[in-house]
Order: structure tokens, then sequence, then C-alpha cells
């Protein structure tokens, strides 16, 4: 019993139960600063995943809590607001009719195009 407390890993708290400081480890790189279009409003996900869009609460996606995304007012649509997250289009918003929130984009079918945030897609392998 006592050899297997002397191999056990030490508690991450440490000694005195706390575990306040700084990290030894820094990040591998610099974090990505988004810079967003001067003309398109900027709004921030808050903890459930909504953005305050037109005095409502707007379901985005609640795996990008805290993040910022952009509303920019299509010009070749009346009232549509496409939202992105950096260079990724994740839906948009049609003024004329709030209450329909965050609209998904459509595929065509047949198409073998991936998501944007597919591995495939970043990694240039092709899929099936």
């Amino acid at each position: 019993m006592s050899d297997a407390n002397a191999t056990a890993p030490p508690s991450p708290t440490g000694a005195g139960g706390s575990r306040g400081g700084a990290s030894k480890h820094s990040y591998p790189r610099p974090m990505v600063r988004r810079e967003f279009d001067f003309l398109a409003q900027v709004a921030r996900i808050e903890r459930n995943g909504c953005i305050r869009w037109k005095q409502r609460n707007v379901f985005i996606s609640s795996a990008l809590k805290y993040e910022h995304v952009e509303l920019d007012l299509n010009r070749d649509i009346d009232g549509r607001w496409d939202v992105r997250w950096g260079e990724i289009l994740l839906g948009y918003l049609d003024e004329h009719r709030p209450e329909r929130g965050l609209v998904y984009p459509r595929r065509r079918r047949g198409t073998k195009e991936v998501s944007g945030m597919s591995y495939d897609s970043l990694s240039g392998m092709s899929v099936g």
C-alpha cells in the first residue's frame, strides 16, 4: 500500500489545496485576434448561446459562447443579415421575420462540399 502512494502523481491542487498562480506553460502560438468589417455589426454570444438582436434573444450556438460574431447586411437580399464567425457563414437573420431566428444555409443535394469547420477541409484531404 505504501508503494502505491509513493508512485502516485502529485495532486493538482498542491499541498495547500489552492490552485492559484500563473501557469508555467505558455500557449504554443499567439492567439488570433479577429478583425471585423467596419460596416458590420458585432454581437457577443452569451452563456446560453444567444445574441440580442432586434429586441429578441436569438440562439446562435452554445459551442461559441462568449465569442463574437459578425452581422453583415447582405446587399443582394433585402433585410437579410449574414451571421459569420470568422470566415464561416453560420446562417442569416431576416429582419422582416425576426421570429424565425437564425436560418441555417442550405446545401444543394449531391454536393460533396464539406463544412468550413470540417477537419477534412482544413487538412486538404478529400472526402469519400
